[in-house]
């Protein structure tokens, strides 16, 4: 066996050994939360009770909303390759509307991260805020696709 067959092996040995303790670990917890589940779910509850203008900010605060997008990127398998600096240094108006956006939830300015390529991942200079309703508008569409679908919508829709 060779030097580098060895590094292999040893490094697998270790990834699997880490993928048993974390295993161990999850189901450590699980049980643990099942024995003192009614104590733990009593607790979060009088820390939200006492913390619930606490948590409404955080809520509402672009680092929240951050590990939320970075999260769902990592769920769908979308490359993430920006810091919070790029993002912070983006202006807080729609790219596509230039309308003021809000960090509140429910509103229709609400901010929202969209890709300008939807083929590349979150990466500096592809990703752009937007209102959440436009975003979802756009959906996996071109930015040249969607502003002549808009330009049509509006087009067809004028008022008299």
């Amino acid at each position: 066996m060779t030097e580098n067959e060895k590094r292999l092996r040893k490094n697998k040995q270790r990834r699997e050994s880490r993928v048993r303790n974390r295993e161990w670990e999850n189901e450590r917890k699980r049980l643990e939360y099942k024995k003192n589940a009614v104590e733990i779910r009593s607790k979060r509850k009088e820390y939200r009770a006492k913390n619930k203008k606490k948590i409404k900010e955080y809520g509402e605060s672009l680092k929240s909303r951050i590990l939320s997008w970075k999260k769902g990127a990592r769920r769908r398998g979308i490359k993430w390759d920006i810091n919070e600096d790029i993002l912070l240094s983006l202006p807080m108006t729609c790219y596509y509307s230039k309308r003021k956006l809000t960090l509140k939830s429910n509103f229709l300015n609400t901010v929202s991260l969209d890709r300008i390529n939807n083929k590349k991942g979150y990466v500096k200079g592809n990703v752009c805020f937007c209102m959440t309703v436009v975003n979802n508008a756009k959906s996996t569409m071109s930015k040249t696709q969607y502003i002549n679908l808009a330009n049509d919508i509006a087009k067809n829709n004028k008022q008299p």
